[in-house]
């Protein structure tokens, strides 16, 4: 099977991170072959690279608005080199556009993917307002030109299928695989306790976390203000993982504004955030919506409790008052809760026991690796 797979970000040419190019030539291996096709800019000047069952083309585009061309250019010689049986689309905007075009002219079937929450969500919107409005009435259409979708939450799948009436069989829950067995392979006292010796982490006080992109959507005010209310009843060692060098928030105005001091790790290979997790007490998600939310699965499968906002995405992974909290209310609401749960050890360390096994019995390699793909042999099937 032929597939072309068309993405935005040319990372996986020039700094794939979190396995992001291991994961996509295990997907071609198990579909047969992929053409995978980046939205790269080209001052990047990056070079296509080609391996045993992938191909990946960088557009080398002006800028996004030539990308769709761009994209039609690359595929009309591969046309001429080989049958493509299916396009498989990493978002529903720019890249499903392309594919639109692709499955109109030379008749095959599309497959579009959403990993977010985006469909009319005004939280999304109100961050780019002119920009994401059209992004949004963009996906009205290719969405519904789609012969199969695949989304990674529950709530998107119900969103296509009321607002758009598309038909719920023709759309695939499938998140990222979660490697479940190396997260539950417990580092040893002594790596905890170089870790923490590493970063200068004071253990006598609760732990709690946070990683990701301090991008706008994770809404780190929400994270700071919450931990200082925290503070004001018991003090606690506050950790951050990510490569905060390009955040969206002023991260010193957030320390004054609320007298937050955390310890920044930054960027973490995955067997420290491992460790990261195992320390932990508590991990706190706060962003304002999610499409599925790994580090919450991830820390979930570590045995850490997690609170997290009430998403679409956590809303799935976090089973409610046993592995974690889902708050539906501000920083007064999501800190007391904080604080509770800190405050009963007993209860905490039950959760935690929980907390692994729910994610162990709940999430499957092997099967949910099997399902993004069976979602795009799917598309062909379906079509015919």
């Amino acid at each position: 099977m032929n597939v072309l797979m068309i993405s935005i970000g040319d990372n996986i040419l020039s700094n794939p991170v979190g396995g992001s190019l291991d994961r996509q030539k295990a997907y071609a291996e198990a579909l047969g072959y992929i053409d995978m096709i980046v939205y790269s800019p080209r001052s990047n000047n990056l070079h296509e690279k080609h391996y045993d069952n992938i191909s990946i083309y960088p557009t080398k585009s002006l800028n996004m608005l030539t990308f769709v061309f761009d994209v039609l250019k690359i595929v009309k010689k591969l046309t001429k080199l080989k049958k493509i049986d299916v396009i498989t689309c990493q978002d529903p905007f720019g890249t499903a556009l392309s594919g639109s075009l692709i499955k109109k002219k030379y008749n095959i079937p599309l497959h579009i993917q959403s990993h977010s929450c985006f469909l009319d969500n005004k939280l999304w919107i109100k961050e780019k307002p002119l920009l994401f409005s059209i992004f949004n009435k963009l996906s009205y259409f290719t969405l519904k030109n789609a012969d199969r979708l695949r989304v990674v939450n529950n709530e998107e799948k119900k969103r296509y299928i009321n607002i758009l009436g598309i038909d719920g069989h023709n759309i695939d829950v499938a998140p990222v695989p979660i490697d479940i067995e190396f997260w539950q392979e417990k580092p040893s006292e002594n790596e905890k306790k170089l870790f923490c010796q590493k970063y200068n982490i004071d253990i006598n006080k609760p732990i709690v976390s946070w990683a990701g992109r301090p991008v706008k959507f994770k809404n780190l005010p929400y994270l700071f203000r919450s931990v200082s209310l925290v503070n004001k009843k018991e003090e606690v060692t506050f950790l951050i993982a990510g490569n905060m060098n390009n955040s969206y928030d002023d991260l010193k105005i957030l320390e004054s504004e609320f007298k937050v001091k955390p310890i920044y790790l930054g960027l973490l290979s995955h067997n420290e955030l491992k460790v990261m997790y195992y320390i932990s007490d508590l991990y706190l998600h706060t962003s304002n919506y999610e499409g599925f939310g790994l580090v919450v699965s991830d820390a979930q499968a570590c045995g850490t409790v997690v609170i997290s906002r009430k998403t679409a995405g956590t809303s799935d992974i976090i089973d409610n008052n046993k592995s974690g909290y889902l708050i539906d209310g501000d920083e007064d609401m999501f800190s007391l809760k904080i604080f509770d749960v800190l405050s009963n050890q007993d209860k905490l360390h039950e959760m935690s026991l929980y907390s692994g096994k729910m994610i162990k019995n709940k999430f499957n390699k092997k099967c949910m690796f099997d399902d993004i793909i069976l979602s795009i042999k799917r598309t062909q099937v379906d079509l015919f």
